[in-house]
């Protein structure tokens, strides 16, 4: 696996928070994005004014990397508006 490149996953974090902070929509509440480099994902909530990781890098790869991105994912999908 090739090693972690703090600047990189540093640029696409504020990147994410940046389309976030454009994109809620008006919404009061926090909205949810992930950085995704190679074959690792890290999950952010944004709430107004602040990003927050909300978990570590995990492996898409790794089973329980892949089970704790499924549980991000469907925590995410239960949180969003209108779903």
């Amino acid at each position: 696996m090739a090693k972690d490149r703090p600047a990189e996953w540093d640029a696409a974090a504020e990147q994410l928070e940046h389309y976030l902070e454009g994109n809620r929509n008006g919404l009061g509440k926090g909205v949810y994005g992930a950085v995704a480099i190679g074959l690792r994902v890290q999950f952010y909530e944004f709430i107004p004014g602040r990003m927050q990781c909300i978990s570590e890098k995990l492996t898409v790869t790794d089973r329980s990397g892949a089970e704790m991105i499924e549980q991000h994912l469907e925590r995410m999908k239960c949180k969003a508006p209108g779903i």
